[in-house]
């Protein structure tokens, strides 16, 4: 499953998922290709949680972030949202500004799609 929400040029693939029992058999590889094929022409970009240490989900982290990496994502700069939750962004053949990803988050907001103590 994957929910995408676009706008402008922007594609932001806020959730994917793939039952616990199917991962490793490449679903979420052919789900990530069908989301980079449906965002053909945006900027396609998500946010995980950061390799933070202390964490204690950090296996899963980091497998996280090797299954988007080896997908042909990289590194973007860290988000911090309005309640001091941190997400390390991750990019797909783009780059994005801070600027830009305040102005998607401002519209989100405007949409309802957040709260204003989601962002």
């Amino acid at each position: 499953m994957a929910f995408i929400i676009t706008h402008g040029d922007l594609s932001f693939l806020l959730y994917l998922a793939v039952a616990e029992g199917s991962r490793g058999m490449g679903y979420g590889t052919r789900a990530l290709d069908e989301v980079k094929r449906m965002s053909a022409g945006r900027r396609l970009f998500l946010n995980i949680e950061p390799l933070d240490e202390d964490s204690d989900n950090m296996a899963q982290r980091m497998s996280r972030k090797r299954f988007y990496e080896r997908n042909g994502f990289r590194e973007g700069f860290v988000i911090v949202t309005s309640e001091g939750i941190r997400y390390q962004m991750m990019l797909y053949d783009c780059d994005m500004t801070p600027q830009e990803m305040a102005e998607l988050s401002s519209h989100l907001v405007d949409v309802g799609v957040f709260g204003p103590s989601d962002i």
